[in-house]
């Protein structure tokens, strides 16, 4: 008999916080721009810029490919 290998489960709060593309890009939200604090103070410009999503680095792919849902 084979040893098969075990699925690897899906990391829920992983899910949550990024999204893969179609050509299998990740991509997260900004962090640290200050995103709910004081928003009034803050132009139009910058709001709509802390919506963006932005692609991971390419050191962080090997940690997350295997965690993440296909």
């Amino acid at each position: 008999m084979k040893n098969k290998k075990n699925k690897l489960k899906t990391k829920k709060a992983l899910v949550k916080r990024f999204k893969i593309t179609g050509s299998g890009r990740i991509l997260h939200k900004q962090t640290n721009t200050g995103c709910g604090h004081l928003r009034r103070k803050k132009s139009k410009a910058t709001k709509r810029r802390q919506k963006l999503y932005v692609e991971i680095p390419k050191y962080a792919y090997k940690n997350l490919v295997n965690i993440l849902p296909k």
